[in-house]
């Protein structure tokens, strides 16, 4: 319905040829590509990881972090949690596209490689999609925090990722179809009331 494509038109990857996009008031074309990239983490959909360590796949995300930041994002991401087991630690060396982890390690790692920029922007893009519960709420907490003095925008059909969120935009066919908090919105909007529905109901019988 054209989420993803929206978020790369937030980050410049896709340039609109009508309409425009604005940041603090400022549209986005007249902020230089670099500038506009450094204000911005996006963590897409399929997490790309390079050939080399744990260490050097979360660090790539700010080259001038210590370790000290580094041990902050991971532990945000939740990554310390399994990197402490590995043999190697930090140092294990991820296969290219990271095939020698879980989905969900993978997508754990490429979130503390966007927090370690400490961007005053974040988004992401169904980046918790592969995670438990347990672990996804530990990062929605960090999260939550971060977002007090950043801009979080989160991409996710699980509704518990995203009903507590100050501002849902819902989309269809290419449109936002619903805007508004959460408990609004199940009250005022039939759209997302019915999809609100089908989602538990589907929840509940996995």
């Amino acid at each position: 319905c054209g989420k993803s494509t929206l978020l790369k038109i937030l980050i410049r990857a896709y340039e609109v040829k009508s309409g425009m996009v604005y940041l603090q008031g400022i549209p986005s074309k007249e902020i230089a590509l670099n500038k506009l990239r450094d204000l911005i983490a996006f963590v897409p959909q399929n997490n790309y990881l390079f050939h080399g360590t744990i260490m050097e796949n979360i660090m790539c995300g700010n080259t001038k972090a210590h370790n000290n930041d580094l041990l902050w994002a991971a532990k945000a991401a939740n990554v310390h949690e399994f990197v402490e087991r590995l043999p190697n630690g930090y140092d294990t060396v991820v296969e290219a596209s990271g095939n020698n982890l879980s989905n969900g390690q993978c997508q754990r790692i490429a979130l503390a490689r966007a927090l370690i920029k400490r961007a005053p922007i974040l988004i992401l893009d169904e980046s918790t999609a592969y995670l438990d519960p347990s672990c996804e709420s530990k990062i929605l907490k960090v999260l939550k925090d971060i977002a007090q003095n950043s801009i979080v925008i989160i991409v996710s059909h699980r509704i518990t990722t995203i009903k507590n969120g100050d501002s849902i935009y819902m989309m269809g066919s290419g449109n936002i179809i619903a805007h508004g908090a959460h408990a609004d919105l199940i009250l005022k909007n039939d759209n997302y009331k019915e999809y609100f529905e089908n989602l538990v109901n589907h929840e509940n019988h996995i």
